[in-house]
């Protein structure tokens, strides 16, 4: 599954605006993802909302296995920076 997108916004350390769309444009178009970035304690928690153009696409997206396939993402990343020295600060 290809996809390409943009950078629309960079407020770093807090906030990530980006577009995408996929190679085979199953969402009829651009979505549009906020990231968020909110530290507190040593955790950060991270929060996307995904824009659609379309309700249709909206629901589309959801029949589909992408919030596992987010959290599996996540949860290997947590677990990668658990094993590593790139979650310590020196």
């Amino acid at each position: 599954m290809g996809m390409s997108g943009v950078f629309h916004d960079i407020e770093a350390p807090a906030r990530l605006v980006t577009t995408e769309i996929f190679d085979q444009d199953w969402p009829g178009g651009e979505t549009l993802v906020t990231t968020t970035f909110v530290e507190q304690n040593g955790r950060t928690t991270v929060a996307a909302t995904v824009r659609y153009l379309s309700q249709a696409a909206r629901d589309g997206a959801l029949k589909t296995p992408m919030l596992e396939g987010w959290s599996l993402a996540h949860d290997r990343l947590d677990d990668l920076l658990a094993s590593s020295d790139a979650g310590s600060t020196p």
